[in-house]
């Protein structure tokens, strides 16, 4: 993947992805999405870091502003439950 703005479109397919392959195994880990991304689109590793700090700042924010809407929208979305844990 050649197009840095393509983020928006890379993440909920490996998401999706990912979610259909372990769907009745264990979670996927972020650290082994990211290394899946960095194989699949050929951005640096420092670039698909860059977008999960991104990433989680905006996730937090968005449970910071109403956890409960957050939570519906990864269930609707993803089919996912969400855990926010606080480190």
């Amino acid at each position: 993947m050649e197009n840095n703005d393509d983020f928006e479109k890379l993440i909920p397919f490996h998401i999706n992805n990912e979610i259909k392959k372990h769907s009745s195994k264990g979670v996927i880990s972020q650290e082994e999405l990211m290394q899946i991304m960095i194989k699949d689109s050929g951005l640096s590793e420092e670039k698909i870091r860059e977008f999960f700090r991104g990433f989680i700042i905006a996730i937090r924010k968005l449970h910071n502003e109403d956890p409960e809407e957050l939570k519906r929208i990864l269930k609707e979305k993803f089919g996912a439950d969400f855990n926010f844990y606080d480190s």
